[in-house]
């Protein structure tokens, strides 16, 4: 019976994240005003959104995703936010979303946001999750622009940029 529930969590789990990566690419969904909870495929929406247009745009793209059967959608229409985001309400947004991208682990990331501009300081383990990791943000409301200090720290890749560069990366530790 666990190993059910163990699928059964892991496969709520998989399409939770599925479904807030659609989420974070339609540019008509504030993502991070998204409550997302996944149980036996139904899709359970929270939060406060703009406009009704906006609860139409995240039930299309839920709706989209494999694994998903139903939606529960106990989304508000209203204003979610003061007109300027505060650097702090914006650094809970920038961690919120990284923290749903598949394949960024967000406890290796500190962010630094000042005036709308957010440095992302930390590792990742390939040169795509860096892209991600930016791209992501950049597309976050109120951020004005992104500064990409991450670290690519993947044995392998870090390899492929000194062998692209002429330079020999060394065997051991």
């Amino acid at each position: 019976m666990s190993d059910s529930r163990n699928r059964s969590t892991e496969a709520g789990i998989a399409v939770q994240g599925a479904v807030r990566t659609a989420l974070i690419w339609e540019s008509d969904i504030d993502a991070a005003s998204v409550g997302v909870a996944v149980t036996d495929g139904i899709v359970t929406l929270t939060g406060q959104v703009r406009t009704f247009k906006e609860v139409l745009a995240v039930r299309r793209r839920v709706l989209a995703v494999p694994g998903v059967h139903g939606i529960a959608d106990e989304l508000v229409v209203g204003p979610c936010e003061p007109m300027t985001l505060t650097d702090t309400m914006l650094a809970h947004r920038v961690v919120d979303v990284l923290g749903w991208a598949d394949g960024v682990d967000v406890e290796t990331i500190q962010v630094r946001v000042t005036g709308g501009a957010v440095e992302l300081i930390g590792s990742v383990s390939t040169r795509d999750h860096a892209e991600t990791a930016e791209t992501l943000v950049s597309a976050l409301r109120g951020v004005e622009r992104v500064e990409n200090h991450l670290v690519v720290t993947d044995e392998a890749s870090a390899r492929a940029v000194h062998a692209s560069s002429g330079s020999v990366a060394p065997d051991g530790p």
